[in-house]
Order: C-alpha cells, then structure tokens, then sequence
C-alpha cells in the first residue's frame, strides 16, 4: 500500500500543491489532491453529465476564495474548497460546451 501511496502522490504532483491540511485523508493515508483539486475533478466529471450554462458564471467562485485568503487573514475550510472546487469544475465544463457549441 506504501508504494501504490507514494506512486499516487508522484502522478498528481504536477497537478496540486498536495498540503497536508488541506487535503482529505482516508486513514493515514492523505488522498493525492487536496480538497479544492478533488472538488474540481469532481466537478468535471459532473459537468460531463449536465448542461445548465448559465453555470459558467460561477467560475470565478475558486478564485475569489483563492485570493481572498491570499490577500488577508482569512482561511476557508475544507469543505469550503471542496464545494468550490466542484462548482468551478462544473463551471469550466460548461464554458466548455458554450465555447465549442459557439465554434462548431
């Protein structure tokens, strides 16, 4: 289990800065995104299933969440990164599916 673990983390490296307290665990064993990143991928896969564009206006949710706890001393929670997270994957989705109903 250690080294499916290790290679786990190795693989979702490049794509989340995989803190600690910021990441959901199973066990002992920290899952290999944090909270916002699972909600996301989440999200993406939800946004697979779904069409309500008027969706891809909450985009901007993560990121406001994102800089505000950047610029001051605020600190959302987990499951406040989480259900970010799916909102902006879903979101992303669907600006997807605008952009390329647009283009075809």
């Amino acid at each position: 289990m250690d080294k499916l673990w290790i290679k786990s983390m190795q693989v979702m490296a490049p794509t989340c800065h995989q803190l600690e307290k910021r990441s959901y665990h199973l066990g002992k064993w920290q899952l290999p995104v944090c909270a916002r990143c699972q909600g996301v991928y989440t999200g993406y896969i939800i946004g697979l299933f779904i069409s309500i564009p008027i969706l891809a206006v909450l985009l901007p949710l993560t990121y406001i969440d994102g800089f505000i706890q950047l610029k001051t001393a605020y600190t959302s929670t987990n499951l406040t990164r989480l259900i970010t997270g799916i909102i902006s994957g879903i979101a992303t989705l669907q600006l997807l599916k605008i952009i390329i109903n647009l283009v075809i």
